[in-house]
């Protein structure tokens, strides 16, 4: 009998593991769309779906009228049966969702002509994240569209079209043109680089007009950062970076935007949007660094790049709240949005700021402390960078698990000096990059 009972038992626990199976293959729904949010900017609209478990999504895309669908398996809606959103910016018209069946939500944006669209997802929160851009551009980014007007004049001849849209009455539209037959056959992508870049060719547009610059504490609200010996990384970086916007606007050039002026969270691709949506000249992330090893200590300046390191990783991970395993999963797409040539030229810029930046920290510093160690500028594959569409670099202020350097942290004076010497570097990339602009204007 006790045979016969063990036997039932076993046959139960079978039923209910292979009914257990059989729900999960049937797509019960374990995830919930808790928000749809957008954003409309210049150049790219964004589209932000939050969810609140695993997100299991395919794409698809339809012609006459154009648009794009996205299913999400596994899913209910948890903001009710419906959602729709008239966007109507010229990239978007519209977003739709509904409940397509029992276990799926399908979500539909009604699109313009000629767009195209990446879809990408996040973690730590869960978000799927849509950036919907015209197809003419290789990408969103500023200086595309110039570069390839640019390409057109010299290849061929006959172009009305280009005629049109840059006015040949000047006749200063074709300097890129005869820049690139003057030079030597190696010569043209160092040039682009150079003369390309936002930061270089605005000042011909206005060169009296105020640089913009959008200044980022990280973290905030929900999200305090790193925090040892007694403090707090979000509240550290709010402070330095008001007092960078104040020592920049004391120049009288500049406009200065923080993505943030209270204790409040921002999801890592809200705050690139901001400087895209401003059209800021720069974007500038401030934060404080931490280390396993508590005798770790300097200062660091990032930019946007691959880099295997395992110390860039292991900083990239914490600040991105994801693990390492998933940033290296991240690498092919951020490869493909590097190989672009508005992002080339946005790198090469990002170099020559972050440089800017880390040698007047460390010359302005080192002035008033002993031990200031100079970890130089890197690279790292940061997402608060990843859809910014112009020279932008991570600044880490110090290290908050290191006594010494906590103890300065939490002096006015320290986070005054450091703010001052970011700002300078700021000042001084902008000096050398309207140097080099008018000295290619006067060839």
């Amino acid at each position: 009998m006790r045979a016969l009972r063990a036997g039932i038992c076993l046959a139960a626990v079978l039923l209910l593991a292979l009914g257990g199976a059989d729900a999960a293959l049937a797509g019960t729904a374990v995830s919930k769309v808790k928000e749809i949010r957008h954003w409309s900017g210049s150049e790219h609209t964004r589209i932000v779906v939050d969810m609140d478990g695993p997100a299991k999504f395919s794409v698809k895309s339809l012609k006459s009228p154009n648009r794009m669908y996205m299913d999400f398996t596994g899913t209910t809606l948890g903001l009710g049966k419906k959602y729709s959103a008239n966007v109507n910016d010229g990239l978007v018209g519209g977003i739709r969702s509904s409940q397509y069946d029992k276990n799926t939500v399908r979500i539909v944006l009604d699109l313009g002509r000629d767009m195209g669209f990446e879809v990408f997802s996040l973690k730590n929160p869960t978000r799927v994240v849509v950036d919907v851009f015209r197809k003419k551009a290789v990408s969103p980014g500023h200086a595309v569209p110039k570069t390839m007007t640019a390409k057109k004049p010299v290849q061929k001849k006959p172009a009305p079209v280009v005629t049109a849209k840059k006015p040949t009455k000047p006749k200063p539209a074709p300097v890129v043109a005869v820049k690139k037959p003057s030079t030597p056959k190696q010569a043209p992508v160092v040039t682009a680089k150079k003369n390309v870049p936002v930061p270089v060719n605005r000042p011909k547009e206005n060169p009296f007009r105020a640089r913009r610059v959008v200044i980022d504490p990280g973290h905030g609200g929900r999200d305090p950062g790193a925090m040892a010996n007694g403090l707090k990384e979000k509240h550290l970086v709010l402070d330095i970076a008001k007092r960078v916007k104040r020592e920049l606007e004391k120049k009288g050039r500049y406009e200065v935007i923080l993505t943030r002026s209270t204790d409040k969270f921002l999801e890592l691709e809200e705050r690139a949007m901001v400087a895209n949506n401003k059209d800021a000249d720069i974007f500038v992330s401030i934060h404080v660094n931490a280390s396993r090893n508590r005798n770790v200590r300097g200062l660091e300046t990032y930019i946007l790049n691959l880099s295997n390191e395992q110390s860039n990783l292991e900083v990239a991970a914490r600040e991105n709240m994801v693990t390492e395993r998933e940033m290296r999963k991240k690498r092919s797409e951020v490869d493909f949005m590097l190989a672009s040539l508005s992002r080339q030229t946005d790198t090469f810029e990002s170099r020559e700021l972050a440089g800017k930046v880390q040698r007047s920290l460390v010359r302005n510093l080192r002035k008033h402390y002993r031990g200031i160690s100079d970890h130089e500028d890197r690279a790292a594959m940061f997402y608060v960078l990843y859809r910014a569409q112009m020279p932008s670099i991570l600044v880490e202020v110090s290290y908050i698990t290191n006594r010494s350097e906590a103890s300065r942290l939490r002096n006015t004076l320290y986070r005054s000096r450091s703010a001052y010497s970011i700002a300078q570097g700021i000042d001084e990339y902008f000096k050398e990059a309207d140097s080099r602009f008018h000295k290619f204007a006067m060839r």
